[in-house]
């Protein structure tokens, strides 16, 4: 398997930026997904792999209300083996915390506040590290306890 999701990552990336698009367009169109994978499955997979990108450059950008919906509802429903995709149980992450998007006005869980940006949130319901200043509140620690911590080098960069 790892073979062949080797060879599918060289192949599309001889693509240009135009062909990929489409592809993905197309995808969406039709509803095509990888045998066995969820339909939500690659939504979630390329917002979240954005979010790995823009959020240690501290790139934000809102995620829009209805994606953001679907995706923490998807998040925040799947069990069992299909939530290892995302580090884990992301309900047994919320124990004890509610989840706050505040651009969003969106909330998850119950409990001590843990509140941020609606991209931060995401990344946090998707099993994502994310930076120590990006969630405040009484639960914000909490929840970052069970997060994975961030990869060494991944420090916010100067970028001006």
């Amino acid at each position: 398997m790892n073979a062949f999701v080797a060879d599918v990552a060289r192949t599309w990336a001889r693509r240009d930026r135009d062909a990929i698009l489409a592809q993905l367009r197309d995808n969406v169109e039709t509803g095509v997904t990888p045998p066995g994978v969820p339909r939500l499955a690659p939504l979630a997979d390329a917002v979240l792999h954005g979010l790995d990108i823009r959020i240690p450059l501290g790139r934000s950008v809102p995620v829009d209300h209805e994606s953001f919906v679907l995706l923490a509802d998807w998040f925040t429903g799947l069990r069992g083996p299909a939530a290892m995709l995302l580090g884990g149980s992301t309900k047994r992450r919320l124990t004890g915390v509610r989840v706050v998007a505040e651009d969003l006005d969106c909330a998850y869980g119950t409990g001590a506040e843990a509140r941020g940006r609606s991209d931060v949130v995401l990344a946090a319901l998707g099993g994502r590290s994310v930076p120590a200043d990006s969630l405040s509140g009484p639960g914000a620690g909490l929840l970052r306890s069970r997060l994975p911590a961030p990869a060494a080098g991944t420090e916010k960069p100067d970028l001006r």
